[in-house]
């Protein structure tokens, strides 16, 4: 059976699926980033290794989506600074020696959502992704919107706080200083080091737990009742957002964790 390969490399975990050509998943699996070790492009050649080895034939295309803007060629990712070093201009297809497909995580993880997800069947869509970073993308009129560099939609990085500390690409208090996983620690005084275990404890109704809950649904805009999926994990959030003029009754909202 032929198969297809897509890769998320996130700055916590790296997450692989095969999927047949209609989008069934065929294989999933998960491991350690090991970003501080760099050792991240070596695990993922290994264990694309591994795949072709047990399936016994080439995939018919490879996808890989990581943080950053994504060059325009769509070999490599053009910039990316303050984490996952070497990322910026690694040629992914010298180094796997076969054809690949590079895109900025949160694009591609909109696009399929719209292919077999949460939203599929529409055409005005915003998505965020909850990882260590926070990333956004938008579908307008069925079209992924980039922009001149690619950056359109990226809306961890849009300024909640203008007075606040400036982030990895220099903007004051954006939001993911305000819902990122990478610094969750801090801002919960060490009781979270994760934003699945926020999350987890909003659903089992901790009440100080669900009031940092809250906080995170107000930068997001999300209401109280609607937050049981922001986050995604391994199931998806169909959350709708406050209808918008000209929209598809309302944008779909969909929220995926990207770690």
């Amino acid at each position: 059976m032929s198969y297809s390969i897509g890769v998320d490399l996130g700055g916590t975990n790296i997450k692989i699926v095969v999927v047949s050509d209609d989008g069934t998943v065929l294989d999933f699996l998960t491991c350690d980033t090991a970003d501080s070790e760099g050792s991240w492009a070596q695990t993922i050649k290994t264990n694309l290794l591994k795949i072709q080895s047990r399936r016994g034939q080439t995939p018919c295309h490879i996808g890989l989506a990581a943080p950053g803007l994504a060059a325009k060629d769509g070999k490599s990712i053009a910039y990316m600074q303050g984490r996952l070093a070497g990322l910026q201009g690694f040629m992914w297809e010298e180094f796997l020696q076969s054809s690949v497909v590079v895109l900025n995580d949160a694009h591609a993880a909109l696009l399929g959502e719209v292919w077999q997800g949460a939203a599929k069947g529409y055409r005005n869509v915003i998505l965020l992704t909850l990882g260590t970073g926070v990333g956004g993308a938008v579908l307008i009129d069925g079209r992924l919107i980039k922009g001149q560099i690619g950056r359109a939609g990226h809306l961890g990085h849009t300024s909640v706080n203008a007075d606040g500390a400036l982030d990895i690409v220099n903007t004051p208090g954006s939001l993911e200083q305000m819902i990122g996983n990478y610094n969750l620690s801090e801002r919960s005084g060490g009781r979270f080091i994760s934003t699945r275990l926020l999350v987890e404890a909003h659903l089992r109704g901790d009440s100080e737990r669900a009031d940092r809950m809250q906080f995170v649904c107000e930068r997001i805009r999300v209401p109280r009742s609607e937050s049981r999926g922001v986050g995604g994990y391994r199931r998806r959030a169909r959350i709708r957002g406050r209808g918008l003029p000209g929209a598809d009754h309302r944008p779909r909202v969909a929220h995926r964790h990207l770690a």
